[in-house]
């Protein structure tokens, strides 16, 4: 009880990380009743004071509509935000935009561009992504070598440091030995594909 009542004097303080700690409890239901406003709220508090974090989260909220009205133009707003913190959930969050055309306009192209911009700061749903872009030739060239290369390092990732969800393992395997298959029905191996 004592934790929760610093966390919330600190939240109140203007502590922008208490603010989106705060969020995370009310999201989740730890210590409070789960509240998806409360939690929306709190994250917004914490986006408009600067939290790089509170952006990109909160862009998520906006997004699928978690405790606020859905509302793509300001998910892309804030992932934008975000992004230009150096975030790399928030150029994740930019591209999932850019790829279904939320709140920007549809462009494959932007969006493996900025997969690779968070898959290169170590986002693993990033990684998986491009991965899959690689493989797909979706917004860059169709490339398994390099389709190969992004999934492994998800996959070793991930593992490293803990998956949050399994299903992004499952997926990024599953995307694994399609690139492995692919490869191996056009011919290619990986010798092969090194000397490129």
């Amino acid at each position: 009880m004592q934790e929760w009542e610093e966390l919330l004097a600190r939240a109140e303080g203007g502590d922008r990380t208490a603010q989106v700690q705060l969020a995370d409890c009310y999201a989740q239901g730890r210590g409070v009743e789960r509240s998806p406003a409360q939690a929306a709220a709190w994250l917004r508090r914490a986006a408009e004071q600067g939290s790089p974090e509170g952006q990109s989260i909160f862009g998520f909220c906006c997004l699928e509509g978690f405790g606020v009205k859905e509302d793509a133009d300001q998910a892309a707003a804030w992932f934008r935000k975000s992004a230009e913190q150096g975030c790399s959930e928030g150029w994740f969050g930019l591209a999932i935009c850019y790829f279904s055309g939320a709140g920007t306009e549809q462009n494959d192209r932007t969006a493996a561009d900025l997969c690779r911009c968070a898959a290169e700061q170590g986002h693993v749903k990033a990684m998986i992504r491009l991965g899959a872009c690689c493989l797909e030739g979706r917004g860059t060239a169709r490339d398994l070598g390099a389709a190969e290369d992004w999934l492994c390092r998800a996959i070793k990732t991930g593992d490293a440091q803990g998956w949050k969800d399994k299903l992004d393992r499952t997926q990024a395997l599953r995307l694994l030995a399609e690139a492995f298959y692919a490869r191996y029905a056009e011919g290619e191996t990986k010798s092969q594909a090194e000397e490129r």
